[in-house]
């Protein structure tokens, strides 16, 4: 016997906490790819730097 998702979620409190569950989980990844984004970003924003391209422009000086 298979019980459909919505089965699922409409069955009272398994279904909330199926529900909680889920969306706890995308919250979490959700933090986990801002943060590598943040990281990202400051990585390459060093890396930038290192090969020159963050100073001042050489005919500015």
């Amino acid at each position: 016997m298979t019980v459909g998702l919505l089965h699922v979620l409409s069955a009272g409190n398994e279904g909330s906490e199926l529900l909680d569950h889920l969306l706890f989980d995308f919250l979490i990844k959700g933090v986990i790819v801002v943060i590598a984004l943040l990281i990202l970003a400051l990585g390459m924003r060093a890396i930038w730097k290192k090969i020159g391209k963050g100073d001042t422009r050489s005919y500015d000086r």
